[in-house]
């Protein structure tokens, strides 16, 4: 697929508009004034409008529309290949996952229903009767594209989004694209179904004391067969139950191999969790280090600038690491290797501004020994 440096956006934008929307206006532009990315998006346009063009340019030209954001022009291309594409192509199927995904994601509701219903009906295919693409066509194979379906029909089921929230329908979507715990499944579901087993979720909304009852066993068998894929929040996950022998035997030595190895990744939950094992260890130099891989990105923000929002686990853990930070600076431990540190306080304000909760329940654990 046709790839772009990004260094000239705006300047791809306005090619895109003049030259995508009409024939007229891809004839008319001035190649010979272009840049090179602006040359290769036209080239792309004049093999849109060539009438023995089989879809991909026009697939691939809206895939690029959609990087770009201009959302109305990719909806348009992708239901130009709807269209004029019979069923059953594997153009058509990809063609019909991009436009339901974009569907789903607008803030009408009747698209968003619209969107969920075309995601559904893909993850009810069959991928056996669609020919593999080629890898150059930038098409997706139908078995990605139809597991990846029902992974996202199952968050919708979860999240209540277009249709009714259901958890029952978000977990028979999420073992559909789990697939056993095999190669060609969905490590997103994997790792979905892992949480799903580990959490207390609240089954009524309008009673929160009606509660699913966590699995660990289950959940931890789900978090192993995501990370025997290398996926990274599953490798932490697993690194957590082993430390807290939840669904297995506790290993503190498995744990920390498994939380080092998603920290490396730049986890920050696993960052945070060694950070806080060395610091129960009185290894403080070691808990600045690892808690100051989190905190970093934060120390660059100007002084009004909000936090980028996360999910709240990893929120709390970025929190937590910057309490860890505090209480190393206040008490003058492990700081040796610290150049210029801040004052405690301002680690501490930090973490009172990513989560508050999380600060409150560390103090107060603090005052009765029993940090986690």
């Amino acid at each position: 697929m046709t790839s772009f440096d990004g260094s000239d956006e705006g300047q791809l934008i306005a090619v895109l508009r003049r030259c995508a929307g009409t024939k007229a206006g891809c004839d008319n532009f001035p190649v010979d004034e272009a840049t090179e990315n602006q040359k290769q998006l036209h080239t792309l346009c004049v093999s849109h409008f060539d009438p023995e063009n089989d879809g991909t340019a026009t697939y691939t030209l809206g895939a690029v529309a959609a990087t770009l954001e201009e959302n109305e022009l990719a909806l348009s291309l992708f239901k130009r290949i709807l269209q004029n594409k019979a069923e059953g192509t594997i153009i058509f199927l990809n063609a019909n996952f991009r436009y339901a995904a974009m569907l789903y994601d607008n803030e009408n509701d009747d698209d968003t229903l619209e969107g969920f219903k075309r995601m559904r009906d893909i993850g009810e295919e069959d991928p056996e009767k669609y020919r593999t693409p080629a890898e150059e066509t930038g098409l997706l194979p139908a078995v990605n594209v139809i597991t990846t379906a029902q992974y996202n029909v199952g968050c919708a089921y979860f999240e209540g989004v277009g249709v009714d929230r259901s958890l029952d329908d978000a977990l028979r979507w999420w073992i559909k694209a789990a697939k056993d715990g095999m190669e060609m499944g969905s490590v997103e579901a994997m790792h979905k179904l892992g949480d799903y087993y580990s959490t207390p979720l609240q089954i009524d909304l309008k009673d929160p004391l009606k509660t699913t009852s966590p699995n660990f066993k289950e959940a931890f068998s789900w978090y192993e067969s995501a990370a025997k894929f290398d996926y990274i929040p599953s490798v932490c996950e697993l690194g957590l139950m082993y430390r807290d022998g939840k669904g297995c035997v506790k290993d503190e030595a498995k744990a920390l191999v498994l939380l080092r190895e998603a920290a490396e990744a730049g986890f920050d939950i696993a960052e945070t969790a060694i950070s806080q094992h060395y610091f129960n260890l009185g290894m403080f130099n070691k808990c600045v280090q690892w808690a100051l891989r989190v905190v970093e990105p934060f120390l660059l923000l100007e002084d009004e600038e909000e936090p980028p929002l996360e999910e709240m686990d990893i929120r709390e853990s970025q929190a937590r690491a910057c309490w860890y930070l505090s209480e190393c600076v206040k008490n003058k431990q492990g700081t040796s290797h610290l150049p210029n540190p801040l004052p405690w306080k301002s680690y501490f304000q930090l973490a009172v501004k990513l989560d508050r909760r999380v600060v409150a329940d560390m103090e107060k654990r603090k005052v009765i020994n029993q940090l986690p």
